[in-house]
């Protein structure tokens, strides 16, 4: 059992994947609108989405993504999930630590 309460959120892209959130009655924007929708910035999701789809599964190990300012691991997760290899950088470790929870509990991790 966690130390703290899990919030999990399940993305509705293709392909879908769990993520671990932040509690959303205290992250009202990120953390809130993935849990209601199971999207965050639906404009870039289908960009990012479009562009790993055709860049990020290929048989010589997929492009290379680098997310700066990660946060929750949204985007992260949603490119690894395409079969990018990413590279996200977090500075506070409570939340980079979700993110790789969240690769794990999805069998993305590295």
């Amino acid at each position: 059992m966690p130390a703290h309460e899990e919030f999990v959120a399940r993305s509705v892209t293709t392909p879908s994947f769990e993520l671990l959130t932040l509690n959303p009655s205290v992250d009202t924007m990120i953390s809130a609108s993935v849990t209601r929708t199971g999207l965050w910035q639906p404009s870039i999701t289908r960009v990012v989405q479009a562009l790993a789809s055709r860049h990020c599964n290929q048989t010589d190990g997929g492009a290379l993504a680098v997310d700066v300012g990660t946060n929750i691991g949204y985007e992260t997760l949603m490119l690894l999930m395409h079969g990018c290899r990413v590279i996200g950088f977090e500075m506070q470790d409570e939340i980079s630590a979700l993110v790789q929870q969240s690769a794990a509990r999805n069998g993305v991790a590295s």
